[in-house]
This record gives structure tokens, C-alpha cells and sequence, in this order.
């Protein structure tokens, strides 16, 4: 009998080098949007710093107008930079969004391809095994009768 051969192991090949691929790109747009995230949380620490700093600069007893606005003009910077970074953050999470539906749709198809071949492979060890289950029996059939046809209990 002849080995096993998945009909559509090409296909197979094919959409698993396609998930690989979508996997890959989706997996590269998650880290864009971690880093995002961390440059977030960063803006906001230096914003909650410099609004620390400003309380500091108008508690002095010598208030100095300068300060207190440079401190006013640092922070509204950093508020315009973080605003900035949700956007981007809003942005990149629509994109890894977009980039996981394929992914996810090539990685089913796989699944039920994998399932599709591991019942052939089933059906083929199970023909095999009635193969050689049909040629014991066959063997045993002619060696029963040729110890007959010896002992002289068959006519020959």
C-alpha cells in the first residue's frame, strides 16, 4: 500500500506560510501599540512632574512670574504631546484590529485543514490496517490448508 499523501498538503503549506506572515505583521503592529502605550504612561508621569514643579514654583515665598509660566507653558507642551500619543495610540490600535482579522481567518482555515488531514490520516492507517489484516488472514488461510493438504485431510 502506498504511504500517506495529504491531497491538499500544498494548500495546507501554502495558507501556513500565509498565517506566519499575517501572524508576523499583526504581532509587529501589537508592539507599536505596547510602545505607544509606554510613551503615554511616560507623558503623563512628566506631565503629573511638571504640574508638581509649577505647585512648587507658587509655593516659594519669592514667586518669581517667570518660572511659573515657563512651568505653565511646559506643561501645556507636554498636554499637547500626550494628546498626540492617544491619537497615535487610537490609530495603532485600529490597525493591529485590522491586521488580526486575516491573521485569525488564515489560522481557522489552517485549523480545519489540520483536522481535514488528520482524519485522512486516519482513514489511511485504518485501510492499511485492513489491508494487512485481510493478508494475515490470507496467510493463515493458505498455511491451514496446506497443513491439511499434508496431513492428507483434504483431497487434493
Amino acid at each position: 500500500m502506498k504511504r500517506f499523501e495529504f491531497k491538499l498538503g500544498r494548500l495546507s503549506r501554502v495558507r501556513k506560510a500565509q498565517e506566519e506572515i499575517a501572524r508576523a505583521k499583526w504581532q509587529a503592529a501589537v508592539s507599536v501599540e505596547r510602545e505607544i502605550e509606554q510613551h503615554l504612561e511616560a507623558a503623563s508621569a512628566d506631565i503629573e512632574r511638571g504640574m508638581e514643579y509649577q505647585r512648587q514654583v507658587q509655593a516659594c515665598v519669592e514667586l518669581d512670574p517667570s518660572r511659573v509660566l515657563h512651568a505653565y507653558e511646559a506643561i501645556q507642551t507636554m498636554e499637547r504631546r500626550r494628546e498626540q500619543l492617544r491619537t497615535r495610540l487610537d490609530q495603532a490600535h485600529e490597525e493591529t484590529e485590522e491586521l488580526r482579522a486575516p491573521w485569525q481567518a488564515v489560522r481557522t482555515e489552517l485549523e480545519g485543514l489540520k483536522r481535514l488531514e488528520e482524519t485522512a490520516r486516519t482513514e489511511h492507517r485504518r485501510e492499511r490496517e485492513r489491508v494487512e489484516s485481510s493478508e494475515t488472514d490470507q496467510v493463515a488461510i493458505e498455511r491451514a490448508t496446506l497443513a491439511l493438504k499434508r496431513s492428507g485431510r483434504l483431497g487434493a
